[in-house]
């Protein structure tokens, strides 16, 4: 994963430690829908990354979809 450049965990991280809370959003909701726009802007490495996931990384999405079935 490391060698096709998909992982993305620190790019999260990255992402909620530069978030700040913004006053005017008051729920747990509003922020969690605010760091999804952030994270889904069509140039955003993160987002590009996961997109990229199924078809650079098929075998790995097989076995993840195979664990999650059983």
């Amino acid at each position: 994963m490391e060698r096709r450049n998909l992982l993305f965990p620190a790019k999260v991280a990255e992402v909620l430690a530069n978030h700040s809370i913004h006053p005017s959003v008051s729920s747990e909701i509003d922020q969690l829908e605010a760091i999804h726009s952030i994270m889904n802007e069509p140039r955003h490495p993160l987002r590009n990354q996961l997109l990229r996931l199924a078809v650079d990384s098929s075998d790995w999405l097989r076995i993840i979809k195979k664990e999650g079935d059983a």
